[in-house]
């Protein structure tokens, strides 16, 4: 008969107690995932460390690397849970050698200190936070009534020293190499958590940052967007004026070719006022929709020449609604011209017709503006009439602010073909 073998009293206990000290870990991380609280971070730390050690006193610090310079974060104790750390003072990292948390800061490694008296002795920088217990602990390298054993944990990310964890005891040999693993392990959750919480706050500070920019440029841009209808509204006003001056202009003039001099022009202002007072009105500034602008500028011109749509139809066929500013100006002053010419000459005697205008695309994704009418064509020879007429010249001009290129027949009607690119 075999006797089992008994596990002796102390493996059991070590083990009872690393079962417990892994599932406190497993919930303490738990915890710390739950929370976006700086504060309740560092309480879940003194809670958690309180149930396997001694931890009478709790210091948390950061570092920052750039500066050398540690900021004490938290203090707790048992007697007092909230302790403000507000005015103490940025304390710069001492000299090698010197100063308990420079130490674990310049070494990357934790300090086990059971004669804390001791080793207090070297501290350089000290501060004095009073408390309602009426101790008097010390930043740099806590000091309290009668400390007798500490932890010193440097808390690091990618092997970067963010800041320390020192965990106080009034007794003396407090603390073994067994509490320091354990301590480590806390530490490092600590870490992780207050990291992924510094990166949200940031995140959310960028987020904010980025939001009131973007309110500040929308307001800027709107107040821009008035400014600029006001002056589209201003300059139509003035073209406006100028077209009654012109109109005025006519009635003192009895030479012909001077009334039609001044009636051309009244037509080009009236069209360049169609846009400004379309860009007023529209949402886009910047842009137009050339469909309507053409359809209101031909309406215009029906109204001008006392034309009925009955006699002359216009067939609009724009294919490409918006077009910039830039480009639709000049676009519309070429219709005007072609469409006034087509009114005044294409069609004498009360003849019916048509006048078709598209504007369309090539594979090259080059602009072609297309127009006819099917009236008796022109009199003069083309080439003679690009040169000397002026509502041709006008076309010959905007052509080349266009970069376009221009061809004319004289057949069965008249036909006007423009290749452009928009400005």
């Amino acid at each position: 008969m075999k006797l089992k073998n008994k596990i002796p009293e102390d493996k059991k206990r070590a083990a009872k107690k690393s079962s417990s000290e892994i599932n406190l870990l497993y919930k303490t991380g738990q915890k710390l995932s739950a929370t976006l609280n700086v504060h309740a971070l560092f309480n879940t730390m003194f809670e958690s460390l309180s149930k396997i050690m001694d931890c009478d006193e709790l210091f948390i610090s950061t570092f920052n690397p750039r500066t050398n310079l540690i900021k004490c974060e938290y203090i707790r104790s048992k007697d007092e849970k909230n302790i403000n750390v507000s005015s103490i003072p940025l304390i710069p990292l001492a000299p090698k050698g010197y100063g308990i948390q420079s130490r674990a800061i310049r070494s990357k490694k934790a300090i086990i200190i059971n004669d804390y008296e001791r080793d207090f002795k070297k501290v350089i920088t000290s501060h004095n936070i009073i408390i309602r217990t009426g101790r008097k602990p010390d930043n740099q390298d806590i000091q309290y009534d009668n400390p007798r054993s500490v932890l010193v944990i440097p808390m690091k990310l990618k092997n970067i020293v963010t800041g320390v964890v020192q965990i106080f005891s009034r007794r003396e040999n407090a603390y073994e190499k067994g509490h320091l693993k354990f301590a480590e392990s806390m530490v490092h959750l600590l870490v992780l958590a207050y990291n992924n919480v510094l990166l949200i706050k940031n995140a959310r500070k960028e987020i904010n940052e980025r939001i009131s920019t973007e309110n500040k440029l929308r307001q800027l841009l709107k107040e821009k967007e008035i400014l600029v209808r006001e002056v589209h509204h201003r300059v139509k006003n003035n073209l406006q004026a100028i077209s009654t001056l012109l109109k005025l202009q006519t009635g003192n003039v009895h030479d012909p070719e001077a009334i039609q001099f001044l009636d051309q022009s009244r037509d080009q202002v009236k069209a360049i006022s169609i846009i400004h007072d379309k860009l007023y009105r529209d949402t886009d500034i910047n842009s137009i929709n050339f469909e309507q602008y053409t359809s209101s500028l031909i309406e215009q011109l029906y109204f001008v020449y006392g034309i009925s749509r009955e006699r002359i139809e216009t067939d609009l066929q724009i294919y490409i609604t918006i077009l910039n500013v830039d480009t639709a100006i000049p676009c519309g002053l070429i219709i005007n011209e072609l469409v006034s010419n087509s009114f005044k000459h294409a069609f004498p005697d009360d003849m019916c017709g048509k006048i078709t205008v598209k504007l369309n695309t090539d594979k090259k994704r080059k602009y072609i503006l297309k127009y006819y009418d099917n009236g008796i064509g022109l009199a003069n020879e083309i080439n003679s009439l690009s040169m000397q007429s002026l509502g041709m010249q006008l076309i010959n001009m905007l052509t080349e602010q266009l970069h376009g290129e221009m061809k004319i027949e004289n057949k069965e009607g008249f036909k006007f073909q423009l290749k452009f690119t928009s400005m």
